[in-house]
């Protein structure tokens, strides 16, 4: 028993550490890729090795994690997202156009994010008195007149200084943070819902078949069973004329 229990163990450590995907999470005709999947995992520039920095598509694995068929997002796509996250005048966002320019957020938004809407953050709150979580990832975009870094929107929740969105925030495109994940998005499978069976309205049942007509004898079917039906007849007689009568 103890043998078997150890060559148990030894395929389970030989099989390394099973990989949980954390559920995406559907903004209206995108789901977007949990940004604690990729967080302190790539920089911007090992990002841009197998995703398009002008269009976004993303193929195969960085470092055995694969994004085959995951779109990088731009900085756009993150303004449409923050603005469906957070609604507000639509040009609120866009206002924000400059890296040291933050927008200021509730702590009640910041929650509807994480809460109902299910971003996990990156980043989980230090201890007490100073608390930080942050929901912060990688762009394709790059900051205007800046080779050297890119653009990282982030939403955050600081007990200091309050709840608060960056969405033009620049980053090192060779910088790895272990808080900084990558935005990625796929086009949303959307579900249409069953339609109810509203009251006296029944589902239709299997189609009703036609009973089975009765098959009519051909005329050479008519001969046999005249043959037999003699047959039997010349045989009954033929027996009836052997016993003796009594």
């Amino acid at each position: 028993m103890k043998r078997e229990a150890l060559i148990l163990l030894a395929a389970v450590l030989l099989a390394g550490p099973l990989t949980v995907h954390a559920t995406p999470v559907v903004v209206g005709d995108k789901e977007w890729r949990q940004l604690s999947e990729t967080a302190g995992l790539f920089s911007w520039n090992q990002v841009a090795q197998n995703c398009g920095s002008s269009n976004g598509t993303c193929e195969g694995s960085i470092s055995g994690v694969s994004v085959e068929g995951w779109t990088w997002a731009s900085v756009l796509d993150i303004q449409t997202l923050f603005n469906t996250l957070v609604p507000r005048d639509p040009l609120a966002f866009a206002a924000v156009n400059t890296a040291s320019l933050f927008l200021e957020l509730t702590s009640t938004e910041y929650r509807k994010v994480v809460d109902e809407f299910g971003f996990a953050p990156t980043s989980a709150p230090t201890s007490a008195p100073e608390t930080r979580e942050t929901i912060y990832g990688l762009t394709r975009s790059e900051t205007s007149g800046d080779i050297v870094r890119g653009i990282a929107p982030r939403l955050e929740d600081h007990s200091s200084t309050g709840a608060q969105a960056c969405l033009r925030c620049a980053q090192s495109k060779t910088a790895t943070v272990s808080h900084m994940g990558v935005w990625l998005y796929r086009e949303a499978v959307l579900k249409l819902p069953e339609s109810p069976t509203l009251p006296g309205q029944e589902l239709p049942g299997p189609p009703v078949s036609e009973p089975p007509a009765h098959a009519v004898p051909q005329p050479a079917s008519w001969a046999l069973m005249i043959a037999g039906m003699l047959g039997l007849w010349g045989l009954r007689r033929r027996r009836s004329a052997r016993q003796p009568k009594g």
